[in-house]
């Protein structure tokens, strides 16, 4: 089986790019409709799910204010994002190349945050702060600890010994006065989108990748870090980043993480799946493929709660919009049980050709 599917590969390979992205394309298509995707605001078992559009304008300037991040502790909430003068659009062509949007030829790239009235329906910013170099990060996941946020991001650097000055991206955390860089585990020269799990005894794990699960603990005490893989851990997808875990009552974890799919007209986009991870990080459930709003790029990084069973999250939309949203947990377990991803496929074949061909009207 490995071999045959070694051969395919190969001879897609062999397709001209406008052909692969379009083949692609139609197995997005029938990987989605399959799967019964599903619409997560419009779902009906999500009828008291509430979200708004976050309003920030630093500076007046003409940047784009993408990716947000939070921890709930009490109203007003901090929120975290990034601001830049650069985003891409879902809009591509035949090839899958993506417009990209540059007000200005100096690159501005910053970590900022601003905080969310109690009314989500009434943003305001009352307070902007940049952060400088190096802690300047990328599209950060922010951890609560101990009353203090701790934030976990992708900091752009250049390669010392490469002649080329080739850029590479690496872990940043930092937490009250400290910064660390962490080193990618496999020694790989672009690392992005690890998440923070938990903090017990000043040990901070982070999630690098969950097909096979690897766990990089960081010392934030002494800054040590290691690296070990959680055996028997080949799941259902293999996603990448997302928000940081939630951990529930019973011990176990909520999480929303996501997977790029090429899509016609669009580039690649974000499909988004909520999970739950047990005690010890495995995947108990894994819900069917959705989107929060419209194919494109749905890049969900804040996940929280309070004290009163109320779930919030936040994600940016298109490089260019970012949204706070607001449930129950016990909405959102009912939804996870009642939208489980099957190992079988979900819908019939003349069901799956209905949904491919509503799919491919919507994004043209």
């Amino acid at each position: 089986m490995k071999g045959l599917k070694s051969s395919v590969i190969y001879f897609k390979n062999l397709l001209p790019p406008k052909f692969r992205y379009q083949l692609n394309s139609w197995r997005t298509c029938w990987y989605l409709a399959r799967n019964d995707y599903c619409d997560f605001h419009l779902d009906g078992a999500l009828q008291d799910f509430k979200f708004a559009k976050i309003e920030f304008n630093p500076n007046n300037q003409k940047l784009f204010c993408i990716n947000p991040s939070f921890t709930y502790r009490s109203k007003p909430t901090e929120i975290y994002f990034r601001s830049t003068n650069i985003a891409y659009s879902p809009i591509a062509d035949n090839f899958g190349n993506m417009v990209k949007n540059q007000n200005g030829e100096k690159l501005i790239n910053s970590l900022q945050k601003g905080f969310l009235k109690s009314d989500p329906s009434n943003h305001s910013l009352t307070d902007v702060v940049t952060v400088e170099v190096p802690q300047s990060l990328e599209d950060v996941r922010v951890f609560d600890f101990n009353g203090e946020d701790l934030l976990v991001g992708t900091l752009v650097t250049e390669q010392k010994d490469s002649p080329a000055k080739l850029l590479q991206t690496r872990i940043g955390v930092s937490y009250k006065k400290s910064f660390f860089e962490l080193d990618s585990p496999i020694g790989k020269r672009l690392e992005k989108n690890w998440v923070p799990i938990e903090i017990q005894n000043d040990i901070l794990r982070l999630l690098h990748s969950n097909s096979p699960m690897r766990i990089v603990e960081l010392d934030l005490v002494t800054g040590k870090q290691v690296s070990y893989l959680v055996p028997g851990t080949d799941e259902q997808i293999n996603s990448s980043g997302g928000t940081p875990f939630l951990k529930m009552s019973d011990s176990s974890y909520l999480r929303i993480a996501r997977k790029r799919f090429p899509l016609f007209g669009r580039g690649y986009i974000h499909i988004s799946y909520l999970i739950q991870n047990s005690s010890s990080y495995r995947e108990l459930k894994v819900s069917k493929p959705f989107i929060f709003q419209d194919f494109g790029f749905e890049i969900c990084n804040g996940l929280s709660s309070d004290n009163k069973g109320n779930i919030y999250l936040s994600w940016g939309f298109n490089d260019s919009e970012m949204f706070f949203g607001e449930c129950t947990y016990k909405v959102l377990k009912n939804w996870l049980s009642s939208n489980l991803m099957k190992k079988e496929n979900q819908n019939s074949i003349i069901k799956s050709l209905q949904i491919m061909r509503k799919i491919k009207l919507s994004v043209e």
